[in-house]
């Protein structure tokens, strides 16, 4: 049943047939009610949702209408006739987006080490630069179009670098920037190429045509990628707009990058940079930036600081302040004021994002499916006529 799609929720669908054809439709599971299922389907110029019931007989049905035993006749049933719904359902929407990493197509002897020479590499136009490094266009061996990071002097030493890139091949996630292998001599991050670019860089160009879902959207693919980091035991350190890159405009899909400078977290769930590591104070949080203690908590109030440029569309957080500014007023209390352009809904993620006690921050699986669930209330109103 390649209509069905298990982890879909009201938003992804919505993202996901926004730019479909009319008629094509998904089956997920009913996200406030167990046991029963939701159809969205693409109307002429948006997408609409019925929530698919059961009686007491165990049938399917939509309203008071015709009744079915199971998903696939009801299906075709609505293939054949409207009865009731917007449309007929025409085609089911493609969903396959294969696998994260495609390393067999890049070369057999990286395939074992991960590591790429040098002289493999071509650097191409300068992306950006972050706290870290810098990030380069380039191609390896030629004809694989990639992203290439260097690494600041006194970042990482080499065996660091070595430790903590056996651990970074393992993470695969479709909200992480793929990595593809790494160079020793000098040191070099080589990763997935996201064509559209970093937030700040799309927003610029794409401003006008996103509407406040897709911001959302973005939110939800950046904690759905943190909340893969949490269940594995990684900080990131420098969560920002700059640090996550667009790979898809439609459906948005974002992926975080830098994750290869993540750190795996003791026992004791927190990491202690070396003395006199410098961060980027005004996405880091207090107890993080005057302690040098970082943990999944930290990450979550920068969260709140990305999410704040997410619904700004770009904004600078902090506008006018210094670091020390920063660092001295947050320290009091200070937190960013709610601008018109936020919805409410959105800034009290981010204030609990801020919560000066770092434990009562919400985790990132939380925020995750409080974002996921953002536009979707128990209210049958917010379904399609009374397809319940």
């Amino acid at each position: 049943m390649i209509w069905f799609m298990e982890d879909a929720t009201r938003l992804s669908a919505e993202c996901l047939l926004r730019e479909c054809s009319k008629g094509t439709f998904l089956i997920r599971p009913a996200e406030s009610r167990s046991n029963e299922f939701s159809l969205s389907v693409k109307d002429s110029a948006e997408v609409k949702h019925y929530r698919i019931r059961m009686n007491d007989e165990g049938m399917l049905f939509i309203a008071k209408r015709s009744t079915f035993p199971n998903l696939v006749q009801l299906v075709e049933h609505y293939k054949q006739h409207c009865d009731g719904l917007c449309v007929k359902l025409v085609a089911s929407i493609e969903h396959n987006e294969g696998p994260v990493r495609t390393l067999q197509s890049l070369s057999k002897s990286h395939e074992v080490n991960w590591e790429i020479q040098l002289k493999d590499l071509h650097f191409g136009t300068k992306l950006g630069s972050g706290q870290f490094g810098e990030v380069f266009r380039g191609s390896w061996n030629g004809n694989k179009e990639v992203a290439i990071k260097t690494l600041k002097q006194g970042t990482m030493d080499k065996e660091d670098f070595r430790r903590e890139s056996n651990i970074m091949k393992k993470l695969q996630h479709k909200n992480l920037v793929a990595l593809y292998g790494v160079c020793i001599e000098p040191l070099l991050i080589v990763t997935e190429l996201a064509k559209h670019g970093n937030l700040l860089e799309f927003f610029k160009k794409a401003e006008s045509r996103l509407v406040y879902k897709d911001l959302i959207m973005m939110g939800s693919n950046v904690a759905s990628g943190m909340a893969y980091l949490e269940r594995n035991g990684y900080v990131h350190r420098d969560l920002a707009a700059r640090n996550v890159l667009v790979h898809k405009e439609r459906p948005i899909t974002c992926k975080i990058g830098d994750f290869g400078l993540a750190r795996k977290m003791t026992q004791e769930n927190l990491y202690d940079a070396h003395q006199g590591a410098k961060f980027p104070i005004k996405w880091t949080a207090p107890e993080a930036a005057t302690k040098n203690v970082f943990t999944t908590k930290s990450d979550v109030w920068s969260f709140g600081i990305l999410f704040y440029e997410i619904c700004t569309k770009g904004r600078t957080p902090y506008a006018g302040m210094s670091n020390a500014d920063v660092l001295r007023e947050v320290e009091k209390g200070y937190r960013m004021p709610k601008l018109d352009c936020i919805e409410q809904k959105s800034y009290d993620i981010m204030s609990n994002c801020w919560r000066p006690e770092a434990n009562k921050r919400p985790t990132f699986e939380a925020l995750q499916h409080i974002l996921d669930d953002y536009y979707t209330s128990n209210d049958d109103a917010n379904y399609n006529e009374d397809v319940r």
